[in-house]
């Protein structure tokens, strides 16, 4: 006889539906009328379900761990009821093979911490065209912003209830200080300019090559890279996507970072390989002109591995891809290259086009560098003007 459970993870959120009322507004209300539902997010789901309030008082019913008889399960909520729950994947069946019953078990297995695991399900995007959205509400510009919002909390936030204040010594100028000074988000890349590939094989190395292994348990080796990471598990990787490498087809490759090589896993013409980019960054065209990118991808299963169902796991992660973007704009400075990275991309399509399962291995945020153009058309923030003479102001950097 079959048994049923609850999906691993499940979130309910109160939606609401604003309406008018012609009735409500000739007896003197303001003619606005709420329709209140629900919203299921389910990580093991690619879209949120919508359900009635007979139906969340239904699957209160049942747990995620233990499964119970199909005949109780009848006598709790009526044949009706349970198929219906069953058709919407929340309630699961231990004889199923369906795509939701194996991606619920994936999450158990992987040992994803719940609310980690909906929140990263929930914010990837698909089609995504940031810009257009931005310009749409008129947001585009930071005087627009201030104008409809009012000024941001202050850049340095003071302490009104100190007792004392100690003047630090502050650094010596040092070469260091001259390349953190020109490490700047670059948004004007030189359309025609390719990067050689000593250049890329230089910057992949610096910042995803492999410095040191050690075996800690037979099968478990812990790496040494140069950025830190939670347990020295380093689960980032790097996929790369190449426009203009001088000797290199353009397309789809993933970095060995075990050998330092790329991999070719499928070669693009370079119209679609910048149809490609132009959606991956969500329409932010300045960026997807770089001649070379990396996604960041996160193989969750290698931390949750240590750090099971682990509340900070996913905040750590992430961390860790500011880490290595860091160390990109650096090596891609020094080499006088500008750099970029943004988490504004549409996740579904490029796991789709690499053959991931998002929520195994998932991208979280894309960086790119290549030479500057020689004329600055889309604003770059470089107040101390290390880039562009004279300094600017902008959004980011």
């Amino acid at each position: 006889m079959s048994h049923v459970r609850r999906c691993f993870a499940l979130f309910l959120e109160r939606t609401e539906a604003i309406g008018f009322d012609a009735t409500s507004l000739l007896s003197g209300s303001d003619g606005l009328n709420a329709d209140l539902g629900w919203q299921a997010l389910a990580p093991h789901l690619p879209q949120p379900v919508e359900l009635s309030q007979v139906e969340v008082d239904a699957l209160a019913q049942f747990g995620p761990t233990l499964w119970i008889g199909r005949e109780r399960a009848l006598a709790l909520i009526g044949q009706d009821m349970l198929q219906r729950l069953i058709e919407l994947d929340l309630l699961l069946e231990s004889q199923q093979s369906t795509a939701a019953a194996r991606a619920d078990a994936r999450l158990r297995e992987d040992a994803w911490h719940p609310l980690a695991a909906a929140m990263h399900r929930a914010t990837r995007w698909s089609s995504t065209d940031s810009v257009a959205a931005r310009r749409r509400v008129q947001f585009d510009a930071i005087e627009q912003l201030v104008e409809r919002l009012g000024p941001p909390p202050p850049e340095c936030p003071e302490r009104a209830d100190r007792i004392a204040r100690h003047v630090l010594p502050g650094a010596a100028p040092s070469s260091l200080d001259e390349l953190l000074q020109r490490r700047t988000t670059c948004r004007n890349f030189a359309p025609d300019q390719a990067i050689s590939p000593a250049q890329l094989g230089e910057l992949l190395d610096r910042v995803f090559g492999v410095r040191g292994r050690e075996t800690l348990a037979p099968g478990a080796v812990a790496l040494k890279k140069n950025s830190p990471s939670g347990g020295s598990l380093h689960p980032i990787e790097a996929y790369v996507v190449l426009r203009r490498v001088d000797g290199l087809p353009p397309g789809l490759y993933h970095y060995a970072c075990g050998i330092g090589a790329l991999d070719l896993l499928r070669e693009m013409s370079a119209q679609e390989v910048g149809e490609f980019l132009l959606n991956a960054v969500a329409g932010q065209d300045f960026f997807a002109d770089a001649p070379a990118h990396v996604v960041m991808t996160a193989r969750f299963p290698r931390p949750q591995w240590k750090y099971r169902s682990h509340a900070k796991m996913y905040r750590v992660i992430q961390i860790e891809v500011g880490h290595l973007a860091q160390n990109l704009y650096l090596s891609a400075t020094h080499q006088g290259l500008g750099a970029y990275i943004t988490a504004a991309i549409n996740e579904v399509e490029i796991e789709q086009a690499f053959g991931l399962d998002g929520m195994r291995e998932g991208p979280l945020a894309i960086c790119g560098f290549g030479y500057r153009a020689g004329q600055r058309n889309t604003v770059e923030f470089d107040p101390a003007g290390k880039v562009w003479p004279g300094g600017t102001s902008g959004e980011s950097g």
